[in-house]
């Protein structure tokens, strides 16, 4: 089994400052951005193989140093994770399991289980689809479906969001974007000398 980290989620108290930070002084590119629930997301990346390697969440509480959103991992296959998941079920009194945010969730690009440690932290354990949906979107998806049924409908209501795209023409437009976002972070990096 392939457990692989992929990206972090954070929240901010002001997501137009932070995405600024990121995308002017590091090079990030904002592959996608919208609202969700009472607040907004943006997410970020430095790899056209990533559709976000940050996510930036509004809804940071003022007096906090820093709060992560989520921790993510990419695994195998929908078989591993359906495994994982129940394997984690199993923990009993150490895991968070429910939850408006918790549990299997499909973002049409991607097929993910969420769930809490024994801390509380947000963890997501995913698969990448070969589609891409402008983001965030949610859509519960059951993990006791076979898998052929569980993809199906992933892919149905992907197809069906506006703005579906097949992943690899977006990843293409992405690369041309992140040489730009470079372009523009070594102009700026020597004009400062």
């Amino acid at each position: 089994m392939k457990l692989q980290f992929s990206h972090c989620g954070i929240f901010v108290r002001d997501v137009e400052r932070s995405v600024h930070f990121y995308t002017t002084y590091l090079g990030f590119v904002v592959t996608d951005r919208g609202p969700i629930a009472n607040g907004e997301f943006a997410f970020l990346t430095r790899s056209a193989d990533e559709h976000h390697q940050l996510a930036i969440g509004s809804g940071r509480a003022s007096n906090l140093p820093g709060t992560v959103q989520q921790i993510s991992f990419r695994v195998d296959d929908l078989a591993t994770l359906k495994r994982l998941y129940a394997r984690i079920r199993q923990a009993g009194d150490l895991v968070t399991l429910e939850g408006p945010t918790l549990g299997p969730l499909s973002h049409g690009d991607s097929i993910s289980v969420y769930f809490g440690d024994p801390d509380n932290n947000r963890l997501e354990l995913f698969i990448d689809t070969p589609w891409h949906i402008p983001q965030p979107i949610r859509l519960a998806w059951d993990v006791h479906a076979p898998d052929e049924q569980i993809l199906i409908e992933v892919e149905r209501h992907a197809r069906a969001q506006p703005g579906f795209r097949v992943k690899s023409e977006w990843m293409a437009e992405l690369k041309t974007r992140l040489a730009e976002a470079d372009a523009r972070l070594e102009a700026s990096l020597q004009a400062a000398g």
